[in-house]
Order: structure tokens, then C-alpha cells, then sequence
């Protein structure tokens, strides 16, 4: 996969032991899971959602995978790369993305098609559908919200998550497309799935048609539903918020265009 792709992959592994690390009643909530990649490499990763990752041993699995913490490197010469650790990852950043980019049927949503000239993205939606999507993908879902957003590196034909408060400063200085280098210290495991990503359309179907028939519902965010008047006022509040992060500059005036938030500026 190229980092132009417009469809994210997950990360292929197969899945060697798992050991249960939080157990009640008989019941397992939480594991350390040993995988292999493709390549060989060894990944030791924490899992907190009660999958039984006891049916995957053996298999090789697509997993959506978030690195809680590392150690990063950056090595300016072939010497400075030959001397990093064993356990020395390289990953590509390509900044900030939301869950959406694993399926392909809400990227042609929110991006278009590739041969589109034009692409009218419609928010309202991809609120409509997107919830299900998330629900139905692999196994168990996702496991990320609609809109919530993660530094994404590529990895090998992979994408995983980086866990946005990890290194934060440091983050915020990589540029697309720029190598990374680090020792992963913790990983979690988010989601799962054992080959095609299947969706249950019908469930897509009633979820949408669901959504039409709830008349006072205008807006889905972070999982809350608003009514037209109340994202009104959540909508600018966001927008300031996004406005002086990325040092947008704001007035007094309503006429000024730069005050009113784009259409698409909550996927940044």
C-alpha cells in the first residue's frame, strides 16, 4: 500500500499465544496477546476489550492496532541506523486521520472516488451511515468513535494508530510522508478481523433508515445526537477550539469568511 492510497489496510498477523491478564467470574476481560507479522517480526500486545483471542490462535488476522507508547529515534545517517535497537521499528506518518479510512464504502463517502472531478461531501451522511459501518467492522467492531481522530503510521503494507499524547510535541513536528523511527513500548489492540472486511448491509440499511425517521436528531458527534439548534451552537464552539489550535485567526464579524467553520474541518 502506498501512502497515496486512499484506503487504509490494517496490520496482517498471526497470532501466536494469549494470555489472559484480567479474569472475573469466569470471565476474561483482558489479554497479552504474542503476535507474528508477515516479515517475522515478533509484537507483544495488550488487549482490553474482552475479545476471545483464544478462537484466533494460530490464525493469521487483520488487526487495527494503536501504539500507546514508544521510543523514537532520529537516526541522520546509515551508521546512526545500523546502531538502533533490535526492536527498532520504521513507519511512515501520514497525520491525523480518522477510523473512516479502513472502509473503503465511507472514504467513496467523505473523499469521492478517485476519478471524481468534483465531490460534494455529505456530513449528514456519513453520520447516517458511519456508526454502523464502525459497529460492523471484522469481529467486533473498530473500536474508535465516528469521529475521533489518531496520528496514523504506515508500517510495512499496514496502518496503525499512535496514541495521540504520546511524544505530543514531538508529533506535531512530522511532516506527511516523513520516516519514523522507534522501539514500541506498549501496544493495544482495537479491533480484529479474519480476512475480507464483511459488512451486514440490511444492518446498514435500518441503521440509515432508522436515522430518517428520528426527526429531532441533526447531528452525531462523538456519539451525542443534536438537534439542528443545539449543533448550531457546538458546531462554533468546536470550530473555536480548532480555530486557535491551528492558528486560525477570528474577529467580531459574522461576515468575516474565515469565522464560520468549513465543511470538513472536523476531520482534521
Amino acid at each position: 500500500m502506498s501512502i497515496e492510497s486512499p484506503v487504509y489496510n490494517t496490520l496482517a498477523l498471526t497470532i501466536k499465544k494469549a494470555i489472559p491478564t484480567l479474569e472475573k467470574d469466569g470471565k476474561i476481560f483482558a489479554h497479552q496477546i504474542i503476535a507474528i507479522s508477515e516479515s517475522g517480526k515478533s509484537y507483544i500486545i495488550k488487549e482490553r476489550r474482552g475479545i476471545p483471542i483464544q478462537n484466533y490462535i494460530g490464525k493469521k488476522v487483520h488487526c487495527v492496532i494503536e501504539i500507546l507508547d514508544a521510543e523514537f529515534y532520529t537516526p541522520t545517517n546509515k551508521k546512526e541506523r545500523e546502531a538502533l535497537p533490535s526492536n527498532t521499528m520504521k513507519g511512515i506518518y501520514l497525520w491525523k486521520e480518522t477510523g473512516y479510512k479502513f472502509i473503503p464504502e465511507l472514504v467513496k463517502l467523505v473523499d469521492g472516488d478517485p476519478n471524481e472531478i468534483d465531490h460534494d461531501y455529505d456530513e449528514n451522511e456519513y453520520d447516517k451511515q458511519a456508526p454502523a459501518y464502525f459497529e460492523e467492522w471484522g469481529e467486533y467492531g473498530l473500536g474508535l468513535d465516528i469521529y475521533q481522530t489518531k496520528p496514523m503510521l504506515k508500517i510495512g503494507n499496514g496502518v496503525c494508530f499512535l496514541n495521540e499524547y504520546c511524544q505530543e510535541e514531538m508529533i506535531d513536528e512530522w511532516k506527511y510522508g516523513q520516516e519514523v523511527f522507534f522501539s514500541p513500548k506498549e501496544m493495544l489492540l482495537r479491533g480484529i478481523h479474519t480476512g475480507e472486511v464483511k459488512i451486514d448491509s440490511n444492518k446498514i440499511d435500518k441503521e440509515v433508515s432508522k436515522s430518517y425517521n428520528e426527526k429531532n436528531d441533526y447531528k452525531i458527534y462523538e456519539g451525542k445526537k443534536y438537534t439542528k439548534e443545539e449543533w448550531i451552537i457546538k458546531e462554533k464552539e468546536i470550530w473555536k477550539e480548532y480555530a486557535k489550535k491551528n492558528n486560525i485567526y477570528l474577529d467580531d464579524s459574522n461576515e468575516k469568511e474565515n469565522n464560520k467553520p468549513s465543511g470538513s474541518f472536523l476531520f482534521d
